[in-house]
């Protein structure tokens, strides 16, 4: 997701990022704005998703993106394997910096 932006702008059509079905409309967003030639705006909109997608790679993928999708509301998930008690804690509290991140960035 950090090199969405230089990707498109060197003239890729597009990209399979983890966040695009948590966050269509902004990922959407992104491109749309590249294609306008406004990276300014481009860059502003990945700049939100980006601490969202640091922590999300704390964990082992897809863990850290299942969690967000879980905190956002997109996706109700079970994991094969249980969480242990420190695991389970440490998603908990993932979950609570991405919420707090959701709400200061207006993100939905």
């Amino acid at each position: 997701m950090p090199s969405l932006v230089p990707c498109l702008s060197g003239g890729c059509d597009g990209s399979f990022t983890a966040l695009a079905c948590i966050f269509p409309n902004e990922i959407c967003k992104i491109y749309e704005a590249v294609e306008n030639h406004d990276l300014e705006t481009a860059l502003k909109l990945q700049g939100d998703l980006l601490p969202l997608t640091r922590l999300a790679d704390q964990v082992t993928f897809p863990v850290g993106y299942k969690i967000l999708a879980e905190v956002v509301g997109v996706l109700k998930t079970s994991y094969r394997q249980q969480f242990g008690v420190k695991a389970k804690q440490e998603a908990e509290h993932i979950g609570e910096q991405m919420r707090q991140l959701l709400r200061e960035k207006k993100i939905s």
